[in-house]
């Protein structure tokens, strides 16, 4: 029967085996079943923190599908063809922010081609990235007195035509800013001497696509940023 069917399931823990997910809807002429069973998981060798996940999935049907994520990250690719019968696909994940590991919600949305649309809802746990959690700057507020004072750092305009300005706040000096396409190579480096800035990035010669921010400390990675350039 023609219409929309929503389906949602989750799998709590779902890296730490390889149980599969069973989802189905029934129509009265049309059957929609797919299964999806983690094969592996890396951590990719690269200059930022990703991940490789391998996903079995066994649908019944081709499917346009849409991979998300909550919290929100970087996955390539992340619109694909399902096909039908088993198929292992492979996905690059790329944790934003200060992530520093656990279940993440993934969702797979898949239209079939009559239009109707399959949700499939469910859990991974993505290791953390962080290796420097220091967001945070120990700062004297009055004499022998201290408070923590929260990092902030922000990306504007993004997405971006072309300049980009790095604008940060009660970051640790001696810390580094490097950017980064998503293969891996170094488009720009800056080390942060001071704990309150501006910078211009121009990124007018870079071709359209996602860029990774990756600010360290140390040499350890303390967050990961997604730029646009449009």
């Amino acid at each position: 029967m023609f219409g929309f069917y929503f389906l949602i399931t989750t799998q709590a823990n779902f890296a730490q085996n390889n149980t599969a997910i069973s989802i189905q809807w029934d129509g009265s002429d049309d059957k929609c079943e797919l299964e999806v069973e983690k094969r592996d998981i890396t951590r990719e060798e690269n200059k930022f923190c990703s991940y490789v996940i391998q996903l079995e999935i066994n649908s019944t049907q081709t499917l346009n599908a849409v991979f998300s994520s909550q919290p929100n990250m970087i996955i390539t690719p992340a619109a694909f063809t399902i096909t039908p019968g088993v198929t292992t696909y492979t996905f690059t994940i790329v944790p934003l922010g200060n992530y520093q590991g656990g279940d993440v919600e993934f969702l797979l949305t898949g239209t079939d081609a009559e239009g109707r649309v399959c949700l499939y809802d469910f859990k991974l746990f993505i290791p953390s990235c962080v290796e420097n959690n220091t967001t945070e700057k120990l700062v004297e507020t009055q004499k022998d007195n201290y408070n923590y004072i929260q990092s902030k750092v922000a990306f504007t305009p993004n997405p971006t035509t072309g300049i980009l300005y790095f604008d940060f706040e009660n970051v640790k000096m001696n810390s580094q800013l490097y950017l980064f396409d998503l293969t891996g190579r170094l488009i720009y480096s800056k080390e942060i001497k001071e704990e309150k800035g501006h910078y211009t990035i121009d990124m007018n010669a870079l071709p359209s696509g996602i860029y990774v921010a990756v600010i360290k400390n140390n040499g350890q990675i303390v967050s990961q940023h997604k730029v646009v350039k449009q």
